[in-house]
């Protein structure tokens, strides 16, 4: 138990450090991811109003596929960061379900050692959250890429609005 509970600390602490020193990398790369986005959105927007249709066909697909890719990257690192969190958990539940379960037939001694260590391993776990973040401003999992998405979403509609309320100002002065 001790080299479980050992390494589980390594662990935890090479995560810490991961997250200490890449903080403002993961911090630019969402914040890039963003901008690439839009900036994607905005492309083929762009040019489904100014360029002829046989111009516009092979950039919106450029861009369209580009945009998906750097959406595929950011699900990748969120992917990562939920099953870091995920396991965290589970290493809590395991400790609850070993704690539950240890045998009756143990000596005394040897289980109460086994409980102390289970225990150790437990608080260990409960209180060092496993986490992907960027510094506190937020954890990477699942959750950013709501975040992303509706910052695209919101932006892209936006975009929209203002792209028919041109148009419609356009077609009235003819």
């Amino acid at each position: 138990m001790r080299f479980i509970t050992k390494h589980h600390n390594n662990i935890c602490n090479l995560l810490d450090d991961f997250n200490n020193a890449f903080t403002p990398l993961m911090a630019f790369v969402l914040l890039a991811l963003n901008v690439l986005i839009l900036w994607d959105f905005g492309m083929i927007i762009l040019l489904r109003t100014k360029l002829s249709t046989e111009v516009i066909h092979t950039h919106v697909y450029i861009f369209g596929v580009a945009g998906l890719i750097v959406f595929g990257q950011g699900a990748i690192a969120a992917w990562a960061g939920e099953q870091l969190a995920e396991e965290g958990t589970r290493t809590t539940k395991i400790c609850y379900q070993l704690l539950n379960s240890l045998p009756s037939n143990m000596s005394s001694q040897t289980k109460i050692h086994v409980e102390k260590q289970l225990r150790l391993l437990l608080e260990q776990s409960k209180s060092h959250k496993v986490r992907v973040h960027a510094g506190g401003f937020f954890q990477v999992n699942f959750g950013i890429l709501g975040s992303i998405a509706s910052t695209v979403t919101t932006y892209f509609i936006v975009t929209v609005q203002f792209l028919l309320k041109t148009n419609n100002n356009t077609c009235k002065q003819d």
